[in-house]
């Protein structure tokens, strides 16, 4: 089955086999073989860099290409495409949207066109605590000790969420 008849048989003489064309992996058939025929190989097309063959492993097709997707200032590349061995570009890259980090985090992390972004917790202040700083998107709050009036003290200004309590000695 890997020989084709070129030349038939007559009365006189016996008929020639050949050997049927085998085609390169960078080639598909492009006219199947006959009992009286070889196959016929040409060349597979090359996808551009933007590009990605959706049929790499067909041996009786030319390649399709189909462009590659473009990720949008508000995604990142969640998987490459993938490349075989002989250099081309098998499968589309994935996309997948950034996080939003909410109004109870901060980004730790900027995104990357192939990372996303990382929100982290903010840090909770405490009853005996108030904001000293507070979060921005990129920064965590902080938070100081609430001041601990004396006995020999009043509290003369009382603590908010973003300031201290203040003291003031008692008169006698």
């Amino acid at each position: 089955n890997d020989q084709y008849i070129s030349t038939s048989i007559t009365p006189t003489s016996d008929r020639a086999c050949s050997a049927l064309t085998i085609c390169s992996s960078n080639q598909y058939e492009s006219t199947a073989k006959g009992t009286h025929s070889d196959r016929s190989c040409t060349e597979k097309t090359t996808c551009a860099s933007t590009a990605y063959a959706t049929n790499p492993s067909s041996t009786t097709a030319d390649t399709v290409c189909a462009p590659l997707t473009a990720c949008t200032t508000v995604q990142y590349e969640a998987a490459a495409p993938t490349v075989n061995a002989g250099g081309i570009t098998i499968s589309d890259r994935t996309c997948s949207g950034l996080s939003v980090c909410t109004s109870a985090q901060y980004q730790t992390t900027p995104p990357a066109p192939s990372s996303d972004r990382v929100c982290t917790a903010a840090t909770t202040c405490t009853n005996d605590q108030y904001i000293s700083t507070s979060i921005t998107p990129t920064s965590d709050r902080a938070c100081s000790a609430l001041t601990i009036c004396s006995s020999n003290q009043y509290e003369s200004t009382a603590k908010g969420t973003h300031s201290d309590r203040s003291c003031t000695e008692k008169t006698t």
